[in-house]
């Protein structure tokens, strides 16, 4: 049977049952750069990445600006308060997502979503194609 290891130190189990780690989220090309450290939570229950309430309008805003977030998205409060868009929303992204995680020896692993993974082609009640953005609001 394999010795089991101790978790590094930058990544802990989170009472809720997730992996969170430290690291940076960075939101590159948009109006303004976001680059910041953050505790990134990794949740195997969702597709999403989730950004804190406080935090999800600025970042939407950059990855959509001059107005596109808030023209082309609104929330369906039917569907569980989910941000959903206008496929239109695809072709006004002017930034991408990069996340970086440092590991046990200092050595830094960054991971950049393509533009095309940050939304979801879905159906709408009256057969229209929408757009979910895979960066959702933490509930």
């Amino acid at each position: 049977m394999p010795e089991a290891k101790a978790l590094p130190p930058q990544v802990h189990l989170h009472h809720r049952g997730m992996w969170v780690v430290k690291g940076r989220v960075k939101a590159l090309g948009g109006l303004t750069t976001w680059d910041g450290p953050a505790q990134i939570a990794l949740e195997t229950s969702t597709s999403y990445m989730l950004v804190p309430p406080f935090r999800y309008l600025p970042f939407m805003r950059n990855l959509l600006p001059n107005g596109a977030f808030d023209l082309l998205c609104g929330v369906d409060k039917i569907n569980k308060g989910i941000v959903i868009c206008s496929c239109e929303a695809r072709d006004k992204l002017v930034a991408r997502i990069s996340l970086a995680f440092t590991d046990d020896w200092g050595a830094t692993h960054s991971f950049e979503l393509r533009k095309e993974d940050l939304f979801e082609t879905v159906t709408g009640k009256h057969g229209e194609q929408l757009c979910v953005p895979q960066v959702q609001q933490r509930p």
